[in-house]
């Protein structure tokens, strides 16, 4: 009785583990585009936010980005600056945008909508002076896991 009673634990353990590896991740933004058009003048206003303050990113009608200020980080004289924030209607996924002056005083911006759990993601791209764009990421392509 006792043999086929490890028997019986050892498979259960092991399709248990097999079966939480072989999931995979949702995708968060399969009804969303894969580009989505954004300004200058939006992403600078999230800049004025303070750490614990509710900021709104309406990208389009049907595609907005609203939550709090986690961090608010600034180096060098405030010639990079970062914000994350926290999206509660996304499953806390992370809007993190820094924002850097260039040598010649223009303003450039990089970011990224990302989750740890999410197969998918927006990674922000400049487009012309000041345009951008959020387009769409595999996540796991192009943000490496951190294993520590």
């Amino acid at each position: 009785m006792k043999p086929l009673l490890s028997i019986l634990l050892t498979v259960l353990f092991t399709s248990c583990f097999l079966t939480s590896f072989s999931q995979s991740k949702k995708a968060f933004f399969s009804r969303y585009p894969a580009k989505i058009a954004c300004t200058e003048t939006q992403l600078g206003k999230l800049f004025n936010a303070v750490k614990g303050q509710q900021v709104s990113l309406v990208l389009s009608d049907n595609f907005k980005l609203e939550g709090s200020v986690s961090e608010k980080i600034s180096k060098y004289n405030n010639t990079l600056q970062t914000l994350v924030i926290q999206l509660p209607a996304f499953n806390n996924m992370l809007l993190a945008v820094s924002k850097r002056s260039t040598a010649n005083n223009q303003t450039v911006y990089i970011g990224h909508l990302y989750n740890s759990e999410s197969a998918d993601g927006y990674q922000l791209q400049q487009q012309e002076h000041n345009t951008y764009q959020f387009v769409k990421i595999e996540t796991e392509k192009v943000l490496q896991p951190c294993n520590q």
